[in-house]
């Protein structure tokens, strides 16, 4: 927790925006004693149809995120639902809204492997290989 300039104390949240097939989303993440624990995801201008499955994903990951294995699990389950089409962010290709989410998640703990090692040392990041 963070101490705001009134006194309140407050979670930290991290916003990461990535694309996909139907539209870019954005994941909140909300950190508690500096773990993942609460999950939203905002669709945009997807659709409504997009919008319910971002809000379910985000009610069940909120759920996973309360086990100790929680977010290794969410990124397990996500990583394999795929559509025909595709997105391209850099080099990583991305087939659906739930890897689009996947990937949000992935950049979550990059950045949270790189400020752990910038304090304590020792940073290897994680990666998603590219499709060809």
């Amino acid at each position: 927790m963070k101490m705001t300039k009134n006194g309140t104390m407050t979670n930290p949240n991290v916003s990461i925006r990535v694309p996909t097939p139907v539209g870019n989303i954005t994941v909140f993440i909300g950190e508690f004693d500096g773990k993942p624990r609460h999950l939203q995801i905002f669709g945009g201008k997807a659709g409504t149809e997009f919008f319910s499955h971002c809000a379910t994903i985000a009610a069940l990951g909120t759920e996973l995120l309360e086990k100790d294995d929680g977010f290794e699990k969410l990124l397990e389950h996500l990583s394999s639902n795929t559509t025909s089409k595709s997105v391209r962010e850099g080099d990583v290709v991305i087939r659906s809204g739930s890897e689009g989410i996947f990937n949000a998640l992935l950049k979550y703990k990059h950045l949270k492997l790189k400020e752990f090692s910038e304090m304590f040392g020792s940073y290897r990041p994680a990666t998603m290989h590219p499709l060809s």
